[in-house]
């Protein structure tokens, strides 16, 4: 119940705020050692998504590349 109402608010950020201001915040969570972190991380990608469409990951080439490199990058680790 908590993880879906901070989930819920999370994505509602990229709703009210640029999405480029929300991933700098966020960020540093891929680097963090708890996977759980980064898969909620993960949960959150998807979730703005599905809600808001593609144009999270567009406002800023830079930033979309960086969030790419981290989703392949978690895809390649083996404690994912």
């Amino acid at each position: 119940m908590v993880r879906a109402k901070a989930l819920q608010v999370l994505v509602s950020l990229f709703q009210l705020h640029k999405p480029e201001l929300v991933w700098s915040q966020l960020s540093p969570l891929w680097q963090h050692k708890n996977w759980k972190v980064k898969h909620g991380l993960l949960e959150v990608l998807a979730e703005a998504v599905k809600t808001s469409g593609s144009n999270v990951l567009l406002g800023n080439k830079d930033q979309y590349n960086s969030v790419l490199k981290q989703v392949v990058k978690m895809a390649d680790d083996p404690d994912m």
